[in-house]
C-alpha cells in the first residue's frame, strides 16, 4: 500500500500535464524498479497478495510515465515488471489461489491477475513473453471470479469487504479490456447484479456491512469497485431506464438444497431488473454505504478510481420498490428477510448456510443475525482469519448449536458445507430451513472430502419471521433446532446467543432478555481539529501470572475509521501504534502493536507495576478505562463507572491518569444506544443450565453471550424471539404445543386477542411448519 501514492502522482501528472509531477513520479518509479524486484527477499515478507500493490504501481507507472523516462529507465522498469508478471502467471497454474477454477472464488485471485494483466497491456508488443497466452489467462481468471466468486444472484461468496479489497485493480483491468475490444466483463459476468446483494448486506441502523462469513463491519470509503459499478450502471441506465412496475420476484418455495454444481454454475445469472433499477439500487448503496463520505476524504486509490470511473447514479427512494421482502442468494446460501422496509427501525434477519470452495469461511453454518428498532439484537463476531479454535472463526463465535462443548470442526478457514434446504415466502411469514450436517461430518482439504468423525445424523435449524400487520404487535422470529447424533445416545447440546457489548442479559424463569445498559463514561480524547494529548497510567498486577492490557475505547469521530488509534509506550519502551476496535459504542480493545499484530503478553508478579503512556494519534479516539486482565481468560464485563472498578490498581479510569504537560481532554461521553430490547422465550427445551459470559472476538473486541445447555438425545430447541422498541412494550403469553409425538410447536397469544400457532410436522427432507392465526374477541 505504501506505493499507491506513486500511481496517484503519476495519474495527476497525466491528467494535469504537470511536468514536475511527472518527473518526480518517474524518478520514484525507476528507483522502485532498481531497488526491489521479484527476487528480492523483502517482497516475500508479506503474504503473496500484497505484491499486487507494487505490481500495479509498476504497471500504471510504466504506462503513464513513459514520456518522463529515458529508454534505459523504461527498460529497467519493464524488466522488473515482467519478472513479477512471469511469477504471477506461473503461480496462477499452481498456486492455491487460482490453479483450480473453484480456487478463483477466493478474493486473492482477481487482484493478482488484474495487476499482472495491466502490466501485459502496458508493455504489449514490447517483450518476447507469451503475451497473448498470459492475457488470456489473466482475463479468464478475472472472469471466473466474477462468475463463480459472485454467484448467479449477484452475491459474493465472501463478504462485501472482500470484493472491495481482493479485486484490487480489477476495475482498471476490466475497463482496459473493454477499451481494447477484448470483452466487457461487467456485462458478461455476474458483476452487474451486485447492487441487489449489497442492498441486502447493508445494515439498517448504520452505514456498515453485516459481518457474516468472516467479513468485517468496516467499509473502505469510496471503494474503487463500487465506484466503477456506479459509473457503468449510470451509463447503461441511459439506454435501459426503469420499467414501470418492475420488481424482482420473491424466491420460490423449496424443500431441498442445490447441488454443488448448481451453487457454482458457470453460466452468469439472468438479469431480471432494468439497468435503471440496478443503477438506483447502486445509488442507494453508495449513498448509504462506502460512498457516503466526501470524496476529498477518500484514500489515494479510492480518490483516483472516483475520478476515473464514478458517475452519479439515481438513488432509489425505497429499495423495496424493486426488491422482495425475502431475498435468497442461492449460490452462497444467504437469506435476508425484512419487515418495515429499509429505514433505521426496520427488522433485518440474515441467515447463512452455504457451500465452501475456497477462501474465507467460518464454522457458522446455520447462523443468523437480527436487528430491529435501530438496535443490534443478535450479532456475529465478524472477522477472524486466525485459525484460533475458540476465536471468531469458530462455532463459539456464532449463534449456532454446540455438541458436547464442541463446534463445527474447523481447520483455519473452516472449509465445510452448509445448505439452505427449505424456503417459503408469504406476506404473513417467511420460513427458512438450514442444514449443518455436512459441516459437522466433513471438511474439505484441497477438494478432498474428509470425514471428521462427528457422526451427526441431523443438524437442521428453522427460522420463521412473522411480520407485523400494523396492529401494534411487533414482528418476531421463531427458531427451532432439530439435532441428533447417529449413536442415538444423550449428548450435551448448547444454544448460543451473542449480543452487543453495550447490552446486558437478564435471565428470568420463563424468558431471557437483552437490553442496552446505557450509561456515561469519563474519557480521554481530543478535539476534532487538534490531535494532541498524553496520559500516563500505572497499573498493578493483582496476582502473579500472564496478563494483557485492554482499554475500554470508542471511535468518536464522524468517520470511525479515522479515530481508531493511539500511540503507546510500555515501561519506557519504544512507541508503537495501538489500533482500536472500530466501534461507535464503547468496547474493549486489546493492546496490540500494529506491527506485531498480536496482543502484548506480560508475565508479572503480584504487585508489579506496569507504566503505560498513551499519546494522541487520531482525533476523537476515546479511552475510558485501562485494565490488566488475565491472558486467555476473556475480558471483564463493562464497569458501570469509576467507582465500580477493583481497588487493587488493576483497572484505572480516565480520571486516574497522571497529569502531563500536554493532557488529553477529559470529557463525559454518554453511549448513544437504542432502547430496543429482545426477549427470548425458550418454549420447548429440556431442563438445563443457562449462563452468560463475555466472548472475546479475534478482531472486534468482546461482547456478552448467553448459553443454554441440555443433556438429551434430541434437544428440540424451540425459541420465540420478540423484539420491542423499549421494555414497556407488551409481551405475549407463550406456550408449547405437542399435537402428536412427532410434532412440536408454540402458541403466541397477545393481549389484543391475536393468537398465532406454529407447528413443525414431519415433511419433505425434514420438518416443515404450519402457521395458523386467529383473533379472539376480548
Amino acid at each position: 500500500p505504501l506505493v499507491i501514492p506513486l500511481e496517484t502522482l503519476a495519474a495527476a501528472a497525466v491528467i494535469s500535464g504537470n511536468e514536475r509531477y511527472g518527473k518526480h513520479a518517474a524518478r520514484a518509479l525507476v528507483n522502485m524498479a532498481r531497488t526491489l524486484d521479484v527476487h528480492s527477499p523483502e517482497i516475500n515478507q508479506g503474504f503473496y497478495y500484497t505484491r499486487t500493490f507494487y505490481v500495479r504501481a509498476l504497471a500504471f507507472g510504466y504506462d503513464w510515465l513513459y514520456h518522463w523516462m529515458t529508454p534505459e529507465e523504461r527498460m529497467e522498469v519493464k524488466v522488473t515488471l515482467l519478472g513479477f508478471i512471469d511469477d504471477i502467471y506461473a503461480r496462477s497454474w499452481e498456486g492455491s489461489w487460482g490453479h483450480h477454477p473453484l480456487d478463483r472464488v477466493w478474493n486473492w485471485d482477481p487482484g493478482l491477475v488484474s495487476c499482472a494483466g495491466l502490466g501485459i497491456l502496458a508493455m504489449e508488443g514490447e517483450t518476447l513473453a507469451a503475451e497473448d497466452a498470459m492475457l488470456f489467462q489473466f482475463r479468464r481468471h478475472l472472469r471466473d471470479y466474477l462468475t463463480l466468486g459472485i454467484d448467479f444472484d449477484g452475491c459474493g461468496h465472501e463478504g462485501p469487504a472482500y470484493l472491495n479489497y481482493g479485486i484490487g485493480a480489477g476495475p482498471h483491468f476490466a475497463e482496459c479490456l473493454r477499451d481494447r475490444g477484448l470483452g466487457d466483463l461487467f456485462l458478461e459476468t455476474n458483476w452487474k447484479l451486485i447492487p441487489i446483494w449489497l442492498t441486502a448486506e447493508l445494515l439498517p441502523n448504520r452505514r456498515q456491512w453485516n459481518n457474516l462469513s468472516d467479513c468485517g463491519f468496516g467499509q473502505a470509503a469510496g471503494s474503487p469497485v463500487y465506484a466503477y459499478t456506479c459509473g457503468r450502471l449510470a451509463e447503461l441506465a441511459k439506454t435501459d431506464p426503469v420499467r414501470r412496475g418492475e420488481k424482482l420476484e420473491a424466491p420460490r418455495e423449496t424443500f431441498s438444497g442445490l447441488s454443488y454444481l448448481a451453487h457454482f454454475q458457470e453460466t452468469p445469472g439472468p438479469r431480471h431488473l432494468s439497468m435503471g433499477a440496478l443503477a438506483e439500487l447502486m445509488g442507494w448503496c453508495w449513498n448509504h454505504g462506502s460512498g457516503a463520505r466526501a470524496p476529498e476524504n477518500f484514500g489515494d486509490a479510492a480518490a483516483l478510481a472516483f475520478v476515473l470511473f464514478y458517475e452519479d447514479c439515481p438513488i432509489a427512494k425505497d429499495p423495496g420498490i424493486y426488491l422482495p421482502k425475502l431475498q435468497f442468494f442461492r449460490g452462497r446460501g444467504l437469506v435476508v428477510a425484512r419487515d418495515g422496509g429499509y429505514g433505521k427501525n426496520a427488522l433485518h434477519l440474515a441467515v447463512e448456510a452455504g457451500p465452501h470452495a475456497a477462501g474465507h469461511d467460518q464454522s457458522d453454518k446455520g447462523t443468523f443475525t437480527l436487528r430491529a428498532f435501530g438496535a443490534d439484537l443478535v450479532i456475529d463476531s465478524g472477522y477472524g482469519n486466525d485459525g484460533n479454535p475458540k476465536g471468531s472463526g469458530s462455532s463459539f463465535a456464532h449463534n449456532v448449536v454446540l455438541i458436547d462443548g464442541q463446534g463445527q470442526p474447523m481447520n483455519w478457514h473452516n472449509s465445510s458445507d452448509g445448505e439452505i434446504t427449505g424456503l417459503r415466502h408469504t406476506e404473513t411469514f417467511d420460513w427458512i430451513r438450514t442444514s449443518a450436517v455436512n459441516a459437522w461430518n466433513f471438511r474439505y482439504a484441497d477438494k478432498e472430502k474428509l470425514p471428521t468423525g462427528q457422526e451427526v445424523e441431523k443438524a437442521d435449524r428453522h427460522y420463521i419471521l412473522v411480520r407485523s400487520t400494523g396492529d401494534g404487535i411487533p414482528p418476531y422470529v421463531v427458531t427451532f433446532d432439530d439435532f441428533r447424533k447417529k449413536d442415538g445416545m444423550k449428548h450435551e447440546f448448547t444454544w448460543q446467543w451473542h449480543t452487543p457489548p453495550e447490552n446486558q442479559f437478564q435471565i428470568g424463569e420463563t424468558s431471557w432478555t437483552s437490553a442496552a445498559a446505557g450509561g456515561s463514561f469519563r474519557t480521554l480524547t481530543t478535539k476534532p481539529d487538534k490531535c494532541r494529548g498524553k496520559a500516563v497510567f500505572e497499573l498493578t498486577a493483582p496476582e502473579t501470572g500472564r496478563f494483557w492490557i485492554a482499554g475500554l475505547t470508542r471511535c468518536g469521530g464522524a468517520d470511525p475509521g479515522k479515530s481508531d488509534s493511539f500511540w503507546v509506550k510500555l515501561n519506557g519502551g519504544p512507541r508503537f501504534c495501538w489500533d482500536l476496535v472500530i466501534s461507535l459504542n464503547f468496547t474493549w480493545s486489546l493492546l496490540k502493536d500494529r506491527e506485531a499484530g498480536t496482543p502484548h503478553i506480560l508475565n508479572l508478579t503480584k504487585g508489579e507495576k506496569v507504566r503505560c503512556e498513551i499519546f494522541a494519534r487520531e482525533p476523537e479516539a476515546q479511552l475510558a478505562f485501562l485494565a490488566l486482565t488475565p491472558a486467555d481468560k476473556g475480558l471483564p464485563p463493562f464497569p458501570n463507572d469509576e467507582t465500580s472498578i477493583p481497588n487493587d490498581g488493576s483497572m484505572l479510569g480516565a480520571s486516574s491518569a497522571e497529569k502531563t504537560e500536554d493532557p488529553f481532554l477529559l470529557e463525559t461521553v454518554t453511549q448513544e444506544t437504542s432502547k430496543a430490547v429482545l426477549t427470548v422465550f425458550p418454549v420447548s427445551t429440556p431442563a438445563g443450565n443457562t449462563s452468560t459470559e463475555w466472548f472475546t472476538t479475534s478482531k472486534e473486541g468482546a461482547h456478552p453471550k448467553l448459553l443454554h445447555s441440555v443433556q438429551t438425545v434430541e434437544p428440540k430447541f424451540l425459541m420465540v424471539l420478540i423484539p420491542r422498541k423499549d421494555d414497556s412494550g407488551v409481551l405475549p403469553t407463550v406456550k408449547a404445543l405437542h399435537p402428536t409425538s412427532d410434532q412440536i410447536g408454540t402458541e403466541i397469544r397477545w393481549t389484543c386477542g391475536r393468537v398465532d400457532r406454529i407447528v413443525f410436522r414431519p415433511g419433505e427432507n425434514g420438518m416443515v411448519p404450519e402457521f395458523q392465526r386467529e383473533t379472539e374477541q376480548k
